[in-house]
């Protein structure tokens, strides 16, 4: 009479929405493959440390520049909080100083490219490199407005000594 006790509980287990006799519904464990799955990609993952970042560069423009390095998946900017003068009252930035940030993480897919780029960046200014190139831009757009004026005012010149020649 036991055993036909047992083999009644044993079948009522079977109705309850779980398969293969075991104690975790299906559903649960896709949803702990899937866990397990995010928490060994989460491990994976690198964050770099930024702490200065150039005035006006927001997060749009710190993921044009870090993007080459490697895939990155999010950002972290601290906001740059200046503190109300007049207590009481209540501050609000302009549009300008919103955008401004003075620390922040990035979040790259993977350790080593933030390990590398860690090391590269270490140092030296994020937006060090375009600054350099636009510098260079802007010398050789004055050289050449020079040599523009130049030519111009010697074909001026020209003008006048053959009017004067007639």
């Amino acid at each position: 009479m036991a055993e036909e006790e047992k083999q009644m509980a044993y079948d009522d287990d079977k109705d309850d929405g779980f398969e293969d006799g075991n104690s975790i519904p299906d559903s649960k464990k896709k949803k702990n493959i899937k866990l397990l799955k995010e928490a060994a990609e989460a491990d994976n993952r690198g964050v770099c440390y930024l702490s200065r970042v150039p005035p006006h560069m927001d997060h749009v423009k710190l993921r044009q520049l870090l993007s080459h390095y490697g895939e990155i998946l999010r950002i972290y900017p601290t906001p740059f909080c200046h503190q109300p003068q007049v207590k009481g009252k209540r501050h609000r930035p302009s549009k300008i100083q919103e955008q401004e940030f003075s620390e922040g993480w990035v979040e790259f897919a993977r350790k080593g490219i933030a390990k590398k780029v860690a090391n590269m960046l270490n140092g030296e200014q994020v937006a060090y490199k375009s600054a350099i190139r636009e510098q260079k831009l802007a010398l050789e757009l004055s050289a050449a407005k020079r040599e523009r004026d130049f030519y111009l005012s010697k074909v001026d010149q020209s003008r006048a000594l053959s009017a004067i020649e007639e």
